[in-house]
């Protein structure tokens, strides 16, 4: 055996709760950073650990943590049906262990979990993407950035107060009304309001809340409006007031690529609309890809070893995982890729897309 041989450590990939990985996550994050309370769902340290939506693949040398990647499976619900996708983020590795590859080990380990837990694609929002798009992935769905003028005044002027613990259920009824969203229980809403940072005010009318909208959340987010839900007008009304009183720019807020009288109204009245790529994702589940396909197209789509065959009344059309990510998260939710691929299918580019979105909430 080789020296080198010799002094390799010993590695092993496993899934951990969050405890596991905080000594890790504070050397690279720094002790101000706090993670636990920007992203709760990923620490729960509970023993219901094992049904946990979110937890840890850990990248171990010698037993010691050296890598790590958070990973939160999430239901979006659509337009037209939901759509499991795995989320990752705080991707790390200790700074003595470096330029060793280990971020791509436990990024693949998180990739074959997402794939075993049925999930059609992973996503993330990373702060190089340089780095991942050299392991496959590439710009994916549609987000809106709404710039919000110092003195907009639309909407209802309502009472209004903070968000309250008890305020849970019917804000969650409220976010549930949303066409595009990510399937949410109250306890996963009562934590992810009370991340740090978090500005959520509350719209009442003859006393019970009609309306919300939050701003900030940790380090990210501090002026946009990455939440809102309920009445328009009173939505509306909240938002003027988050934009009146911020005097940091920009002011934005952030809206799924699908019609809402809140997003229409702020445009009609001459509000600039960023369009982005709602994050980085890599096509995990080829069977439950293919089968999103045959919901939305009514074809016989079929997973094979390196993607889809397609029955079409002309011979079989085969699309690759590429083209399979394209036909269901294209990026702005079109594009030349999107109707490349509708037009290999003989189907109306809209006939494919999820239309799947997040709010600020949800990220990771």
């Amino acid at each position: 055996m080789s020296a080198a041989a010799a002094q390799a450590p010993h590695l092993d990939l496993s899934v951990q709760p969050g405890r596991e990985v905080r000594a890790l996550l504070r050397a690279v994050w720094g002790v101000e950073r706090d993670l636990e309370g920007e992203y709760p769902l990923l620490f729960d340290d509970t023993a219901a650990f094992a049904r946990a939506p979110g937890r840890f693949v850990v990248l171990r040398a010698d037993g010691v943590p050296v890598a790590a990647c958070g990973f939160l499976e999430r239901d979006f619900v659509t337009p037209h049906g939901e759509l499991r996708l795995v989320l990752l983020g705080s991707v790390s590795t200790h700074p003595q262990w470096r330029g060793r590859g280990y971020a791509g080990h436990v990024l693949a380990g998180a990739h074959a979990l997402a794939e075993a837990a049925g999930a059609v694609a992973t996503l993330l929002w990373p702060m190089d993407a340089a780095v991942y798009t050299k392991s496959g992935y590439r710009p994916a769905a549609c987000e809106w950035n709404i710039v919000l003028p110092g003195d907009l005044a639309l909407g209802r002027e309502l009472p209004t107060r903070p968000a309250r613990p008890l305020d849970v259920g019917a804000l969650l009824a409220l976010h549930d009304a949303h066409p595009v969203r990510v399937r949410r229980t109250a306890a996963e809403f009562a934590r992810l309001a009370a991340c740090p940072g978090m500005d959520m005010r509350v719209a009442l009318e003859h006393g019970r809340p009609v309306a919300y909208a939050a701003r900030g959340r940790g380090g990210d987010l501090g002026t946009c409006v990455h939440e809102w839900a309920g009445e328009p007008q009173a939505v509306l009304g909240l938002v003027s007031n988050f934009a009146r009183e911020d005097a940091r720019s920009p002011r934005y807020l952030l809206a799924p690529d699908w019609s809402h009288p809140v997003t229409e109204a702020l445009l009609d009245v001459g509000c600039a609309a960023v369009t982005r790529p709602l994050g980085l994702a890599r096509l995990a589940n080829r069977a439950a890809a293919c089968r999103w396909v045959a919901s939305r197209t009514g074809l016989a789509v079929e997973a094979d070893a390196t993607g889809a065959r397609v029955a079409l009344p002309g011979g079989d059309v085969r699309l690759d995982d590429a083209e399979l990510l394209t036909a269901i998260l294209p990026p702005a939710n079109e594009g030349a890729a999107l109707a490349a691929v509708a037009a290999r299918l003989a189907v109306a580019p809209e006939r494919l897309p999820a239309y799947a979105f997040c709010f600020g909430l949800d990220s990771i």
